[in-house]
């Protein structure tokens, strides 16, 4: 093994390989070989999570295995019936909406991303990807990696997903802003951007074709929806070395100006930081690495 994996738990012979955990991956999976992906957003470089299971299946196809569990938020509306099967029945919902959207999830270079829910009686991996505990809403709650609105969609479903397996949002922020009322005294607290009084958050986002998955998945299926540096980053899971270019415009993703927070402008500030090549649609094409 090259020094360019870093393990938290290091297996023992090629046969447990398999069970490898990995914070960072640089290598080359082998066919039939698998990886467990434990990634904190502290230790992220895109400060976005990355828990999951990674299996290359043939050359072109690498299996990702998700291991959710669901639980009912306090704003959860459902009926009482509802609760003691919430589990199983999104973890269904979600499978089919995998298996429903599959044939889209493929970058320009042929490789497909095909998402699973894990099912250890069915996937028989020797150890579970990483659990993820995800709340389901009520009302109108908007959906995130970590709490479903309870009427989530596949599409958005997939968005979701996707968000677990490292990487960032790419559309122009138009749902919240900074206060920039004076009394607000710093605390700049988020409202709607509707009101004139508001700059939008996260001005300094590399921002994508409306196609990807990751800018506007109600799009999923209409053009391209994965594209390279996207599985890049599933499949060399937090390594710069392998997916630089993505990192460097993806760290943004969260960032806002500190002219649209209220702040002056200044040598830190992000909106200085921002490569060129994030500001064109080409940012997410990379040359495929193996």
């Amino acid at each position: 093994m090259k020094n360019t994996i870093a393990f938290i738990l290091f297996a023992s012979s090629m046969n447990t390989f398999a069970q490898t955990v990995v914070r960072e991956f640089c290598e080359e999976l082998p066919i039939d070989r698998t990886i467990r992906v434990a990634v904190s957003r502290f230790r992220s470089k895109t400060k976005v999570e990355q828990k999951y299971s990674l299996r290359r299946a043939s050359r072109n196809i690498y299996d990702v295995f998700l291991n959710l569990e669901f639980k009912p938020a306090r704003s959860y509306d459902g009926t009482p019936e509802e609760r003691p099967r919430l589990n199983d029945f999104y973890r269904n919902r979600m499978n089919r909406c995998f298996k429903e959207f599959d044939v889209y999830l493929t970058d320009e270079h042929n490789r497909k991303i095909r998402l699973n829910i894990y099912n250890q009686e069915i996937h028989k991996l020797q150890e579970a990807p990483p659990l993820v505990r995800i709340k389901v809403e009520g009302g109108q709650h908007r959906s995130n990696s970590g709490a479903y609105e309870r009427n989530i969609d596949c599409r958005t479903m997939i968005h979701e997903a996707f968000h677990l397996l490292g990487l960032v949002d790419e559309y122009e922020e138009k749902w919240m802003g900074y206060n920039h009322n004076f009394f607000s005294l710093g605390f700049r607290p988020y409202v709607d951007v509707d009101n004139q009084r508001v700059k939008p958050a996260f001005d300094c986002r590399a921002i994508s074709p409306v196609e990807s998955v990751m800018h506007n998945q109600r799009y999923l299926g209409t053009g391209q929806s994965v594209y390279s540096a996207h599985a890049n980053m599933i499949i060399y899971p937090n390594c710069l070395q392998k997916n630089e270019k993505y990192i460097s415009c993806a760290k943004f993703a969260y960032k806002t100006s500190f002219r649209n927070n209220n702040g002056a402008v200044a040598l830190r500030d992000c909106a200085q930081r921002i490569p060129d090549y994030c500001k064109t649609n080409e940012w997410l094409r990379v040359d495929r690495l193996d």
